[in-house]
């Protein structure tokens, strides 16, 4: 599995020039995003030509109005990341999405949040996941591991955050520090 971490002006051209990776084959792509994500994905859909041929649903609003754009079986689902845990848990629909678009990835940093959680739960379900962020360690390389964790099960950095805390940080009685060497290590190994 080749994960993707990238920011680009246009993410959904770009999610889509990478969908085409020899030999596999996409066909229904969940884009969890923010709350404005359901105005943007569409309106970045209606710019590109190659894309005109897919179809879209949107899965906000009410409880309803989420069911039927799951039900719309669309090539491409959108989807506020506060839903998330709704779609896993509470919607009654199976989660047959092969590829996950989480755009602003870092919104997914705290893996204690009910969303990660839920997200997690399906995630082996995909073949691919691709995160969007232009700031993938805004408060510093220990809000990595969750991102990495939703992206590649855990191959990179770990499956449990005590081992990556181990591994890659100092702990001491009073703080949690990152010397130089290993913000380099970590660096490398993740990019």
């Amino acid at each position: 599995m080749q994960p993707l971490v990238f920011s680009a002006p246009s993410p959904l051209f770009a999610v889509f020039q990478r969908c085409a990776w020899p030999g596999l084959l996409l066909c229904s792509v969940l884009n969890v995003g923010s709350h404005i994500a359901k105005f943007s994905w569409p309106d970045e859909l209606q710019k590109w030509d190659h894309l005109q041929h897919l179809t879209y649903a949107v899965a906000v609003g009410t409880p309803a109005q989420r069911l039927a754009a799951l039900n719309a079986r669309a090539d491409i689902t959108i989807i506020n990341r506060e839903n998330i845990k709704w779609l896993v848990e509470d919607s009654g629909v199976p989660f047959e999405y092969d590829c996950i678009v989480i755009d602003e990835a870092s919104s997914f940093k705290n893996h204690q949040a009910k969303r990660f959680k839920a997200l997690l739960k399906v995630r082996p379900k995909a073949k691919r996941v691709i995160a969007l962020t232009g700031t993938p360690a805004a408060n510093g390389l220990m809000d990595l591991w969750a991102e990495f964790r939703l992206i590649d099960l855990g191959e990179r950095l770990g499956r449990y955050i005590t081992r990556y805390r181990e591994a890659y940080f100092i702990i001491s009685t009073t703080s949690l520090s990152v010397p130089g060497f290993l913000r380099t290590a970590v660096k490398n190994s993740v990019l």
